[in-house]
């Protein structure tokens, strides 16, 4: 471990830089567009050490954003103008930079030491921030390692080589990829068949949030999926409780899998009954085996969420499948700020990097603000988010939970007369099944659409009434029915229902004569008829071909259509038939 001398000493260092670098830089803008292209989009004004080369670029910069002329006259006018000339040197450390004549087919190897040496600087920066907060000790020293997680991780994003632009050829030949051979990371379904309809899963990287007013039963919702998640597709789920304990949540999922009500489970004068008991000590090892992992700690930010997390995953040797967060606003910022809009920006964003990170699904609560309860209708809209609208950017999927029972029956209470005579109010029944829209306002990957679900308040519960498949033809209403007189008896003449006859041509030669009348008595000898001429040979009628089995394993073992290679695709050929199709963008296109 270094002394407090050795730590005095590397702080009194020069930061690493490279002067002739930056020269370098500079002097190729000024010489060559290509160099001036490439050095705007990489590097930025905090990359270059020495002031005066700051003050230069930054000159450099506006110029090319206006498309304008870039040269040692236009820069120096353009610094006259902001005033910052003599910061820079004047015009004589212009022609000095001018004259540095740096091989200008090297600019990608001089971008790439001011950006080492810039990315250096920083990580110093976030190390003596680190160092100052511990040596001050008004920070807890756990969230300064979470502080210091998330500032490295910052680094290490922004440090990498920049993304080139991908040709359409590419992106096809991964579509294509993915299509005929999907990849293993698959969505993760919330086992409520038509919401999986509408979202198609929540998929790895996405953030979603469910929003919802008081007592709709957002908390009891999301326990609901994650529970579904561990116990029906056996995938590890992380669910973070910064409102209720682990026993509360423990509580809600003995009650909707035991069919037990909560108010039985949690109430000291409510004593359970012998089959109550039962299924309980039945679903126990059931339950017991599903793997979601309950984090209660309050208060905690998104840089701790996202250490955990990892910590969890190398714990289980795997893969998580779902992060749940409830709520939002309850979570603390890595680094608080005077405005909590911002705070509430940075936790959401926070939360896209962890789930874009990890490559997990994450899905958090939030609350709304009042201005629903204003509306006739109560039902929420995107801007009811509370505190920031950067929730509503984030997010892949935006989820409400509307009750229109529970503003019907938000303050009424049966009334009953007591032996005083006075009203006494007393609880609606809590077995009662409300029905419940999960509204769907914002979807990225599918539709926008209403989700209907039933709730039962006693139970906690969320449910579907009826099982069906959502991709199933909707059944006949009342649309749909036939008309009145569409019963009414009509006469049929018998002459449609006879078996129809195919006459044999004759011969032109040999017409064969009329048939005369059949003699009803049975003796009667039938007419000859007129010979006629030999029929020419029947055609066998064609057949029609029996369906086709999808599951019949003829189709995918060689003998049937196949996907084409990828890797072997002629990109280079048109699959066209028609050969008199020509390309208008190709090179050998007839001008």
């Amino acid at each position: 471990m270094a002394s407090p001398e050795d730590n005095k000493m590397f702080m009194n260092r020069v930061p690493p830089q490279n002067n002739d670098a930056e020269v370098a830089v500079l002097s190729c803008c000024l010489d060559s567009q290509d160099a001036l292209a490439g050095s705007c989009a990489i590097l930025l004004r905090e990359d270059f050490y020495v002031p005066a080369h700051q003050v230069i670029f930054e000159a450099i910069q506006k110029l090319y954003a206006e498309s304008k002329t870039v040269d040692m006259i236009t820069v120096g006018d353009e610094l006259k103008k902001q005033g910052t000339l003599e910061k820079a040197g004047g015009m004589a450390y212009l022609s000095t930079i001018v004259d540095a004549h740096a091989l200008i087919s090297n600019y990608t190897d001089y971008i790439k030491i001011v950006r080492s040496k810039s990315l250096s600087r920083r990580l110093i920066s976030s190390v003596n921030e680190i160092a100052k907060l511990s040596y001050e000790g008004d920070t807890d020293p756990h969230n300064l390692i979470e502080l210091a997680i998330s500032r490295l991780s910052e680094l290490r994003d922004h440090g990498g080589e920049d993304a080139n632009f991908l040709s359409l050829k590419e992106v096809l030949t991964e579509t294509v990829k993915n299509i005929i051979m999907p990849k293993k990371e698959k969505a993760v379904m919330s086992h409520f068949a038509m919401l999986d309809w509408v979202t198609n899963g929540f998929r790895p990287g996405t953030l979603t949030i469910v929003a919802a007013r008081p007592s709709m039963g957002k908390s009891a919702f999301v326990i609901n999926i994650a529970a579904n998640v561990a116990i029906k597709s056996n995938l590890p789920v992380a669910f973070f409780s910064l409102e209720m304990s682990g026993e509360e949540i423990g509580n809600r999922i003995l009650s909707s899998r035991c069919d037990i009500s909560t108010s039985s489970l949690q109430g000291a004068n409510n004593k359970l009954s012998s089959e109550e008991i039962s299924r309980i000590n039945g679903s126990l090892p059931f339950l017991g085996k599903a793997p979601l992992y309950i984090d209660e700690h309050s208060g905690i930010n998104p840089a701790e969420m996202l250490t955990r997390c990892r910590e969890l995953q190398n714990q289980l040797g795997r893969q998580l499948g779902l992060i749940c967060i409830d709520y939002l606003q309850l979570m603390s910022p890595v680094r608080p700020s005077s405005s909590r809009q911002q705070e509430i920006s940075d936790i959401s964003r926070s939360l896209k990097l962890m789930a874009k990170e990890l490559k997990v699904p994450v899905i958090a609560l939030s609350q709304l603000s009042r201005e629903s309860e204003k509306r006739d209708s109560h039902r929420p809209i995107l801007s009811d988010l509370r505190d920031s609208g950067a929730i509503e950017q984030d997010a892949d999927i935006v989820m409400f939970i509307h009750r229109p029972d529970y503003y019907k029956n938000k303050g009424d209470a049966e009334v009953d007369t007591g032996d005083d005579g006075k009203n006494t109010p007393t609880l609606k029944d809590d077995e009662t099944i409300e029905k419940a829209e999960i509204i769907v306002a914002k979807n990225r990957q599918g539709p926008t659409k209403t989700v209907y679900l039933s709730w039962n308040g006693s139970r906690t519960v969320f449910f579907e009434s009826e099982k069906r498949d959502p991709r199933a033809p909707m059944g006949p209403t009342d649309e749909d029915a036939p008309p009145e007189n569409a019963f009414t008896s009509i006469d049929i003449p018998d002459e449609l229902f006879a078996e129809p006859t195919i006459s044999i041509p004759q011969s032109a030669a040999a017409p064969s004569a009329p048939a005369p009348a059949s003699d009803p008595t049975p003796s009667a000898a039938a007419p000859e008829m007129a010979p006629s001429a030999p029929s020419e040979p029947s055609v066998p009628m064609p057949t029609t071909p029996p369906p086709m089995d999808p599951n019949d394993p003829a189709l995918f073992n060689g003998s049937g259509m196949e996907f084409e290679s990828i890797d072997d695709m002629p990109w280079d050929q048109d699959g066209m038939d028609d050969d008199s199709y020509r390309d208008p963008f190709s090179e050998d296109h007839p001008e």
